[in-house]
């Protein structure tokens, strides 16, 4: 059997999309945790990171976005 071969079969490839899945799932789990912690570690609130305007929203202060920090305007980590 080829690698070539191997990687046609049907459970080898219904492998892969699941971990790809997974990976994908796990990575974009990672980030909202990420810049959910950044936000609370800049000094906004539960609140305003869940309703505040997201990064790259116009602003014209740090209490409009959900990670406290407005810098020319724009909402930034």
């Amino acid at each position: 059997m080829s690698l070539v071969d191997f990687f046609k079969n049907d459970n080898v490839q219904l492998f892969l999309y699941i971990f790809g899945a997974l990976v994908i799932l796990g990575l974009t789990i990672w980030l909202v945790v990420f810049l959910w912690r950044r936000s609370l570690g800049n000094g906004a609130t539960a609140a305003q990171v869940m309703v505040g305007k997201k990064i790259g929203e116009l602003c014209t202060a740090d209490a409009m976005c959900g990670t406290n920090k407005c810098r020319k305007n724009v909402c930034v980590i």
